[in-house]
């Protein structure tokens, strides 16, 4: 017998939710196929099995557990009758006397919403009304001075606060020119009938200096010592009102802007339905941090632990200025900046990788 353990997903979380089985109890299951599926505060994993055998279920879908516990088992042939259940997950408490209509238990499994949760509505009949009412934020819970912080916006406060804590930040920040850019944009965005943007083409422009500028791009140890990535990946974040998640883009210096632009959308998509998965997300040599809301002049990044430092774009503004000939004209400008480990950058270096970014985009002319 092979007992089925939650594994540590990440170091900022101690629970996660069991989303979902993929396997029925008693089914028959493969050594390495996919028999769960757990779900962190970033994205969902699949859990695989270690070894083949009869599935047996001990904690439910929709529940909350602890790293480490135990919610299942594969047993081998004539075992399972010695087998006890496991200790009950984190908020596995029946609901007692409650009818819950299809579309609310829906919403319940997943969400992972807690059975003691939906006792304290009070209600004998609990519709999918009720559900999104409890998942809606709660304003006068706000009003009242009380506001309870999601799993994910505290896994990014663990991740913001050691970065504070570990890593000794400065930052730099230069203007471009972006106007060329934007109408060399335009014109391969038209030809190619995929909408290609500044982001794309940071991503794809930071990826090629990366020979020039190794020092930028890599994995950093506990020692403070970097491993360079030559062909490095790049995660960009992604906020569609759901939270912020970093996905990574695989060797971009490899892709075009037309396939970078289809990756930036399928982000989109995955960050709008929850439907990360661990892979979306893991690894990453550098960072771009995106700021493109209207009027945002910058913002000041994190650097993530393990990076050496994260690049920030902000929005396009309007700004006048005077020609050769001292006339006066309107161009479009952003503001790039970094934000690096100052063990391993200095600020020199800094400004030379944000001039060999503004050379490319006050070019015009597309990698």
């Amino acid at each position: 017998m092979r007992d089925i353990i939650v594994p540590k997903l990440n170091n900022n979380d101690e629970t996660c939710k069991l989303r979902s089985w993929t396997k029925a109890p008693g089914d028959q299951v493969r050594e390495g196929e996919v028999i769960a599926i757990l779900e962190d505060s970033k994205a969902t994993f699949d859990l695989e099995a270690e070894q083949a055998g009869t599935l047996r279920i001990l904690v439910e879908a929709g529940s909350t557990c602890t790293f480490g516990a135990r919610i299942g088992a594969l047993l081998e042939e004539g075992e399972g009758s010695e087998l006890q259940p496991a200790a009950a997950p984190l908020d596995a408490e029946p609901l007692v006397g409650v009818t819950v209509t299809k579309g609310a238990r829906d919403l319940i499994d997943l969400h992972g919403i807690p059975p003691a949760r939906l006792a304290a509505l009070g209600l004998k009949v609990l519709r999918r009304a009720d559900v999104e009412a409890l998942l809606a934020p709660s304003t006068a819970a706000v009003d009242e001075g009380f506001m309870t912080p999601t799993r994910r916006q505290l896994a990014v406060a663990a991740v913001v606060t050691r970065s504070h804590h570990e890593i000794p930040r400065a930052f730099s920040v230069m203007k471009a020119h972006v106007t060329p850019a934007l109408v060399a944009l335009k014109a391969r965005s038209d030809r190619g009938g995929v909408v290609i943007g500044l982001p794309e083409l940071v991503v794809r422009a930071l990826a090629l200096l990366a020979p020039k500028f190794p020092w930028f791009f890599g994995r950093v140890s506990s020692t403070a010592s970097l491993v360079h990535a030559p062909r490095p990946d790049v995660g960009v974040t992604i906020d569609v009102g759901k939270g912020l998640f970093i996905p990574v883009l695989r060797d971009p210096a490899g892709m075009s802007l037309e396939d970078l632009a289809k990756r930036f959308m399928e982000f989109k998509m995955k960050g709008l339905r929850d439907a990360f998965r661990s892979e979306d997300l893991a690894g990453g040599d550098v960072t771009l941090s995106l700021a493109l809301e209207g009027d945002v002049v910058f913002t000041l990044p994190i650097i993530l632990p393990e990076q050496p430092c994260m690049v920030t774009l902000g929005s396009v503004l309007r700004e006048v200025d005077l020609d050769v000939e001292g006339r006066p004209f309107v161009k479009e400008v952003i503001n790039l900046g970094v934000a690096y480990d100052h063990r391993l950058v200095n600020g020199a270096d800094a400004m030379a990788l944000l001039r060999g970014l503004q050379k490319t985009l006050e070019s015009g002319e597309l990698p």
